[in-house]
């Protein structure tokens, strides 16, 4: 960044709320990509987890497919790149690392994040492009050309104003778990959001363990949001740790953890209960685990007491098919 001043051309609001509701109105809404329409409240769990992150400092979140919540964490991630350094989960002058499956998967949730960032009346003045390439367009005005730059790069990294100091800037780092040693090469980290760690191929465990060591000097904040993988893996382990210590957690030391099913995103009006009722058809006992926050057994799972009923409910439609045939015949 050199010493390049860019305070003079842009001015920002400082004012941040910290309340999740509050920061998302001020925000914008976002639109709900089945109706087009805004979205003007947060599911209940979004919110949730958000405040959790803010009390907690670290969260471990297992949830069902398409619920919203990376999205909303995604705003979180940016609520603490332009907090006040005054407030002690401020990562203003910090970095972030956002690490999904793979470096192209986190790259596209950066790409999500600065997509929500230009649309914000009020808060795309703190997404720097480039410093030479700063465009005013008067109050409120979407610059298309930076907008379609922006789609052409797909850039791993996106720079947020620090107003405090124009020469430190908060920096949001799109990172794969295939590729523990990216992660470890980040040494100013505050805030970490991992999201379906568990869509990784091969084991994750090295990414995860990576991450956690790199709060280890700023105390930072740190969320994991994904869906479950079988049961005793790192992430189902993890879980279990934390989930027994629920009613003593030690703030920014211990995960506080969530569950979201399918029902939940149902009730808050993110899925069609039509939706679910077809994939609870099309995927019979793995249902649980695509959308009923559940990990799976995995050395026994054969001989789960749903998926014996399940087969064995197959048996019976083709006996009864049979029968039909024969008497048909």
């Amino acid at each position: 960044m050199g010493n390049i001043d860019i305070s003079q051309y842009v001015m920002l609001d400082d004012q941040v709320p910290l309340d999740p509701e509050q920061f998302y109105n001020s925000f914008g809404h976002l639109q709900h990509p089945r109706t087009k329409k805004p979205v003007k409240e947060l599911a209940p769990y979004q919110i949730k987890v958000w405040k959790a992150m803010l009390e907690q400092r670290r969260v471990l979140v297992v949830k069902t497919h398409k619920c919203g919540l990376s999205t909303s964490q995604l705003m979180a991630d940016f609520q603490l790149a332009v907090l006040p350094s005054s407030h002690p989960l401020s990562t203003r002058g910090y970095d972030t690392l956002l690490v999904s499956q793979t470096k192209d998967i986190a790259k596209e949730l950066l790409r999500t994040l600065r997509r929500m960032i230009l649309h914000s009346k009020k808060y795309s003045k703190y997404l720097i492009d480039r410093p030479t390439e700063i465009e005013e367009f008067g109050s409120g005005h979407i610059s298309y050309q930076k907008i379609m730059r922006d789609e052409q790069t797909k850039t791993s990294v996106i720079y947020i104003r620090n107003p405090e100091d124009e020469t430190r800037p908060s920096r949001i780092i799109a990172l794969g778990a295939d590729n523990p040693g990216s992660i470890e090469s980040w040494p100013n980290i505050h805030h970490i959001h991992i999201s379906d760690i568990t869509a990784t191929i091969g084991d994750y465990s090295d990414s995860l363990n990576v991450a956690i060591t790199r709060l280890a000097n700023t105390g930072g904040t740190m969320v994991i949001e994904s869906i479950p993988d079988f049961a005793g893996s790192t992430l189902h382990q993890l879980y279990e740790k934390y989930q027994a210590r629920q009613s003593r957690l030690a703030i920014g030391q211990d995960f506080a953890t969530f569950e979201i099913t399918a029902d939940e995103a149902v009730a808050a009006g993110v899925m069609t209960p039509e939706h679910l009722a077809s994939e609870r058809e099309r995927l019979g006992p793995l249902f649980p685990r695509y959308y009923g926050a559940k990990f799976l057994s995995s050395g026994n799972a054969w001989y789960d007491e749903s998926l014996i009923q399940y087969f064995e409910d197959d048996d019976d439609d083709e006996e009864e098919e049979e029968t039909e045939w024969e008497v048909s015949r």
